[in-house]
């Protein structure tokens, strides 16, 4: 059995309420004896830049719950603080 996480990286742009096929994946994963103790994170690629748009992790976080999907979600920006590509390091 594996006891490691399942990450999904989405979008905030593409985010219409529909993730449905994106976070269905785990879900189906997760039934499996392998992977049923994994943890599922969620990533959400904010190209607002801005971390802390408490509107978009709401509503994220209100979708994940109505679809009762149990994951840790976080926001990262599309670009550094620094204006540059964002590295792996700032994640």
């Amino acid at each position: 059995r594996l006891e490691t996480t399942i990450d999904i990286w989405w979008f905030a742009a593409s985010f219409a309420g529909d993730g449905g096929m994106l976070l269905l994946i785990p879900q189906v994963l997760r039934w499996h004896q392998v992977w049923s103790r994994c943890k599922v994170r969620v990533f959400v690629v904010n190209d607002t830049n801005d971390v802390a748009d408490t509107t978009m992790a709401e509503t994220i976080d209100a979708y994940l719950k109505d679809v009762r999907i149990s994951a840790e979600m976080m926001t990262v920006p599309l670009v550094s603080t620094s204006g540059g590509a964002l590295k792996p390091s700032e994640i």
